[in-house]
């Protein structure tokens, strides 16, 4: 598999963006482990405690596999 990591600046935030190639979001699920998405929503709150409701982590759908996407704002709070 391929893993591709970008960082740009958009307007006053910072774009962090990681794309694989894998079976993506829509993959079949798989039984409900103990701590599945943990990381994602520690993520999240690191995120908001840090910047702000500006600060975001998607995940979204990619043409192959998926794409997480973080958004900073370059301006402290």
């Amino acid at each position: 598999g391929q893993v591709r990591v970008s960082a740009r600046v958009q307007g006053h935030h910072l774009l962090l963006e990681v794309q694989d190639d894998g079976r993506g979001l829509q993959a079949a699920t798989r039984p409900a482990r103990r701590g599945a998405g943990m990381a994602l929503s520690n993520i999240r709150q690191r995120l908001q405690a840090r910047y702000g409701p500006e600060a975001t982590l998607q995940l979204l759908p990619a043409q192959p596999g998926t794409l997480a996407r973080i958004t900073i704002p370059l301006e402290p709070r």
